[in-house]
């Protein structure tokens, strides 16, 4: 009985980290993107915030041995948890493809 307890405890703390730490990586990049406007940066934010709000959703599910039940008795955490997850890994990755590649380094001052 207490290592159901302990372990619903340690996925609620664990996913609720993750959102945090998605949530200060979406804060960081929105920040940053309020001064420059590029919008090839829209799908990473956008995509970090749909992963904030996944694992947000995810840690107030509550299991029960086999049969995992949600918050409110409905299934719409199973149904929302799964489509911002795979939107926010989608958008995250459409948002990495469009970020461009740093130049290589000009090192014409080593050179003897």
């Amino acid at each position: 009985m207490w290592s159901s307890f302990f372990w619903e405890n340690a996925h609620f703390a664990a996913n609720f980290l993750a959102a945090l730490v998605f949530f200060a990586m979406f804060w960081l990049y929105f920040d940053a993107w309020l001064e420059r406007k590029v919008w090839d940066e829209v799908p990473k934010l956008l995509g970090i915030l749909l992963l904030s709000i996944s694992f947000v959703i995810h840690a107030t599910q509550i299991e029960t041995g086999i049969i995992a039940t949600s918050f409110l008795n409905s299934g719409w955490q199973e149904g929302a948890f799964l489509v911002t997850r795979i939107a926010g890994y989608i958008l995250l990755i459409v948002g990495v493809i469009l970020d461009p590649l740093q130049p290589a380094p000009k090192m014409e001052g080593f050179k003897k």
